[in-house]
């Protein structure tokens, strides 16, 4: 499947004017025609992927998207704490949504919105089990919230100096409140999900709906090399080879 032909919509070319078919076939990474949907589904191969617009419009791309495709992903499979606005609502979401998992991730918390008026802690988690590591991250990704399970992870060293540019939130007693900020975050807490399996990479095709339906088919984002040798060998495969992604990779292990 090289072949794509899309039907049944206003096709725009570059001098912004609408083109005279309302169909468009294209091999690989080559438009081939414009043209009537009856006459282009002549010439189309007959295994090409045939996709009806439904009167939408095409029109030629301008840029490449940037975002970070695998943390877009990990997002989409993990907890979204965005809609929230009461910090008991969320609680009382977590712990009907929590199966024990022994790493639970969230993104979106918004402490500004919460009728408590008040940042989150560990203390609020201890309704997880023992063993499990929470880390929910800030809707704007400079802070995040953890339990004691992952500070217990963390080497007291490293903590100091942190502590001292207080960007690890301490209560009075000095005990750490499970709030970490900026450097502290990303060099800390961030790793650790770094290193955690991401979805992407098992099934990436099946992210690709998402970025399609808003009019996104080529991004360019900063990945690991190691991530980057993976999506080469994912595209390897000739069952990939149909509609797909075009990919920028900048790696981050200069």
């Amino acid at each position: 499947m090289s072949q794509i032909l899309l039907h049944s919509g206003k096709i725009y070319t570059n001098d912004g004017e609408t083109a005279a078919g309302d169909s468009l076939l294209i091999n690989g990474n080559l438009i081939l025609a414009i043209g009537k949907k009856l006459d282009l589904m002549q010439r189309c191969a007959p295994d090409a992927f045939i996709y009806d617009l439904e009167g939408r419009i095409v029109f030629p791309g301008f840029i490449d998207s940037h975002l970070h495709l695998s943390e877009w992903a990990r997002r989409e499979a993990s907890y979204d704490l965005e809609p929230y606005k009461r910090l008991s609502d969320l609680l009382h979401f977590l712990k009907t949504e929590n199966h024990g998992a022994e790493w639970v991730i969230g993104y979106g918390w918004n402490a500004n919105l919460w009728e408590e008026k008040r940042l989150p802690g560990a203390d609020d988690l201890l309704f997880y089990n023992l063993g499990q590591k929470v880390i929910f991250f800030s809707k704007d990704w400079h802070s995040v919230w953890v339990n004691d399970a992952v500070i217990d992870l963390l080497d007291p060293a490293q903590l100091t100096g942190y502590i001292d540019k207080k960007l690890v939130d301490t209560n009075r007693l000095g005990q750490l409140t499970g709030i970490f900020r900026e450097e502290a975050m990303s060099k800390l807490i961030s790793p650790m999900v770094a290193k955690l399996p991401n979805p992407f990479f098992d099934q990436a095709t099946a992210y690709y709906p998402h970025l399609y339906k808003n009019g996104i088919t080529g991004v360019h984002t900063m990945e690991t090399f190691e991530d980057y040798k993976r999506l080469r060998r994912i595209y390897q495969y000739q069952v990939n080879r149909g509609p797909r992604l075009g990919i920028y990779i900048y790696h981050d292990d200069a």
